[in-house]
């Protein structure tokens, strides 16, 4: 899902399931869910959907819809190519990803 997509990743020091982050260049809610992954150490894939060749832009949300049954909206984090979660919610995304786990250090 999604190989036609140039995914930039980011290394992270927790194990985590396999994590794709769809953001725009300019929301600060995208930010922030950045923040959070790094901030616990996770490594993920990244697009800036917005900075996409117009193409790509107009194929992505139809794909998200087709094989994830959600609409794509920022920020929205798809967890191993199965589990949508649209929009950042810290509890929910930390539920999510982590189990309520708190961050290492």
């Amino acid at each position: 899902m999604f190989e036609y997509v140039p995914f930039e990743k980011r290394s992270g020091s927790s194990p985590a399931p396999d994590l794709k982050l769809f953001i725009l260049s300019t929301c600060a809610f995208c930010e922030q869910a950045k923040r959070f992954l790094e901030e616990y150490g996770l490594p993920y894939s990244f697009i800036q959907v917005d900075r996409l060749p117009a193409d790509l832009q107009r194929r992505l949300p139809n794909e998200f819809a087709g094989e994830l049954d959600s609409s794509l909206r920022f920020p929205s984090i798809v967890i191993d190519d199965a589990e949508p979660r649209v929009g950042y919610d810290r509890g929910a995304w930390k539920d999510a990803i982590l189990g309520g786990k708190p961050a290492d250090g």
